[in-house]
């Protein structure tokens, strides 16, 4: 396999590399059959089609005499192969188990970690292999549900190869580093990271206790994610790393909402003048010398940004659960900062996939388990201690369907136009409402925006606001949240379910089900109250299995908050 695989070129990292027709590896035949997945040559019907025959290498044409052709071939010896194995890899071949040597492997650390092939033994070979070339939990769910995995990516390969350099992402550092130590393998890191001048800060921080430990935390090391609750100051917390590290900063994000919230809390907290603050948004593309607030879509459209790879001494990555995605990756892997830090709610992914957050950012460096409520994001940070009351609402819908055969979409819009359940939903807006509550109300479909906002015409002041409003649109509708002027906001979680900072809002409807536990956080995280009491309504399809299903996931995260 190895003499194959090297003399085709293949890489070593590389799973489930096979070649067709090597096996079977078998030189005996049982009593009945022809042996495992054998392809007879020269049968019959196959020969006239021209099929199952030997070729010539030279000419890719049949040989004239099939049965001369097979009598040339030779069986060869395991010596045979050891000394094929030998010449290909141009050493002697052993069969004991690898000794720590005197010789030191090199780690060049850039925008990645750089290691030279010829220094790579087997069992770091083998490593590398098994960490940063690991098949993908999605691609495994869709093949056992017996979905299509067309264009679904089985494997997650994080390594680059460039002649004999061997790239890897910088967050797998100290991974690779503590490997290294734990199999007495010496190794020299060189440091090809910018040096980059100091520019000066004025920060009107006030930290929270439960904000100082973490800023403490990330100022000792170089990269990490850091984990903190909706609610609890991430900005703040973003904010005041820039500024302690006193070098030109990048912050990534994915929202045009995110953008501005950090442009206006720059201006408020490091007082710099939003003229002065650099924007890469659209066709905007300026960098400010000391902050620069950048959507990761418009730096994937430039694709080959080489100028800004070395300009920033620290980037913050907010929202960061997001890296996974191959685009952010890409922006990400081609920046080479001194310091990286991600900030998010939760690192959990729907498909298990947050290792490749660690792999490009780092790993967990920080978290804040329970945080208390933010009332105002000022210089003097308020707060105070926040109770949830969570209200379960069972439905009567009720329709036959299995998730393996029928499709989810028609269920999608059972569950958006059931009148007796958008009724229910309907009384639960009125009630808080009417008791003076701020409501967010959050689906996964348009439809059913535009629906509830037909039934509540006449009972209350809503506000329906989405992806698919034109920005100027959202702007007035996001400034009218902003100024409290609403008693309900109807909106998709797509599109507000994380990342915002709204104040007052006291109640949320999850009016549309689902399963993950990471999107139930940020969710959650849209509760911003006055009062000392959060409100959580959620709806159980009893009736429909596959939605029973999908509500026992969330409660488990409930009955954590209750015990909390």
């Amino acid at each position: 396999m190895e003499i194959i695989r090297r003399a085709l070129k293949l890489s070593e990292f590389d799973k489930e590399v096979s070649f067709d027709r090597l096996f079977p590896n078998q030189d005996s035949l049982a009593k009945e059959g022809f042996g495992n997945l054998i392809a007879i040559p020269m049968q019959g019907q196959a020969t006239r089609l021209s099929n199952t025959l030997f070729l010539n290498p030279e000419t890719f044409q049949p040989y004239s005499d099939q049965w001369a052709f097979l009598q040339t071939i030779h069986k060869h010896t395991i010596a045979e192969l050891e000394s094929a194995y030998a010449n290909v890899l141009n050493k002697t071949v052993s069969f004991t188990p690898e000794v720590p040597g005197t010789s030191s492997i090199s780690l060049i650390l850039n925008s990645k970690i750089v290691l030279n092939r010829s220094e790579l033994t087997p069992l770091l070979i083998h490593f590398l292999k098994e960490k940063l070339n690991f098949i993908s939990t999605e691609y495994l769910t869709k093949k056992r549900l017996g979905k299509s995995v067309y264009k679904v990516q089985k494997f997650f390969k994080l390594l680059e190869e460039n002649g004999d350099d061997v790239l890897l992402p910088r967050g797998f550092l100290s991974q690779l580093i503590s490997f290294l130590r734990n199999n007495g393998i010496a190794y020299q890191l060189k440091e090809q990271r910018p040096q980059i001048l100091e520019v000066k800060f004025t920060s009107n921080i006030k930290l929270l206790p439960a904000q100082q430990p973490i800023v403490g935390k990330a100022l000792e090391v170089d990269s990490g994610v850091i984990v903190a609750p909706s609610g609890s100051g991430k900005t703040i917390i973003g904010l005041e790393i820039i500024a302690q590290r006193k070098l030109p900063a990048l912050i990534l994000v994915h929202r045009k909402q995110l953008l501005d919230q950090w442009i206006e809390r720059t201006q408020s907290f490091l007082e710099i003048p939003k003229k002065d603050i650099g924007q890469y948004y659209s066709v905007k593309k300026k960098t400010g010398e000391q902050i620069t607030v950048a959507m990761m879509q418009t730096l994937v459209r430039i694709g080959n940004f080489a100028e800004l790879q070395n300009k920033f001494g620290t980037i913050i990555v907010d929202e960061c659960h997001h890296t996974p995605a191959k685009t952010f990756r890409e922006v990400i892997g081609q920046l080479n900062p001194k310091y990286i830090y991600g900030l998010t709610a939760t690192p959990k992914r729907k498909h298990n996939d947050e290792p490749l957050i660690y792999m490009f950012i780092g790993n967990i460096i920080a978290q804040m388990e329970h945080a208390p409520e933010i009332i105002a994001e000022t210089p003097e940070l308020s707060y105070k201690s926040v109770k949830t009351q969570i209200i379960i609402r069972e439905t009567n819908l009720e329709v036959p369907f299995k998730f393996t055969t029928d499709n989810f979409q028609l269920l999608a819009k059972l569950i958006c136009f059931d009148t007796n359940r958008n009724q229910m939903i309907v009384k639960d807006i009125q009630e808080q409402t009417s008791q003076g509550k701020k409501v967010l109300f959050l689906s996964e479909r348009r439809d059913h925006l535009e629906i509830l906002s037909l039934y509540l015409k006449g009972l209350c002041e809503t506000i329906t606001i989405s992806g698919e409003d034109s920005n100027a649109k959202r702007a007035i509708k996001l400034k009218q949240v902003q100024t409290g002027h609403y008693q309900a906001i109807l909106s998709t979680g797509q599109f507000f379910g994380e990342g915002l900072d709204i104040p007052g809002i006291d109640c949320l409807i999850i009016a549309f089900p689902f399963s993950f536990e990471g999107k139930l956080i940020q969710y959650i995280g849209r509760l911003r109250g006055k009062d000392n009491q959060k409100i959580i309504i959620d709806y159980e399809d009893k009736k429909i299995a596959f939605l029973e299903r999908q509500f026992k996931r969330r409660k488990r995260y409930y009955n954590k908050i209750s015990k909390s």
